[in-house]
């Protein structure tokens, strides 16, 4: 009797678990092609510093440099109102 409820849930929850895991194959098959962290060398958080570290260390250099304020927040406020 155990067997056969657990055989209805199964069924029950089929389309759930091939959506919930078929992304992180996908994810995965990517990183594996791409030589990326748990199967290569390249690690994927340094792909995202390229993009973010260069903006916020302009930003943070005008603001030393400069009497403005310390916050990153009130410096791209700043840009948008020009003040």
């Amino acid at each position: 009797m155990l067997s056969f409820c657990i055989g209805d849930n199964m069924k029950k929850y089929k389309n759930y678990l091939i959506v919930f895991f078929l992304p992180i194959i996908i994810f995965l098959i990517g990183l594996l092609l791409n030589q990326i962290y748990p199967f290569g060398s390249k690690i994927l958080l340094s792909l995202d510093g390229y993009n973010q570290y260069p903006g916020f260390l302009n930003n943070f250099i005008k603001s030393l440099t400069t009497s403005k304020s310390l916050f990153y927040s009130t410096i791209i406020l700043s840009f948008i109102i020009n003040i």
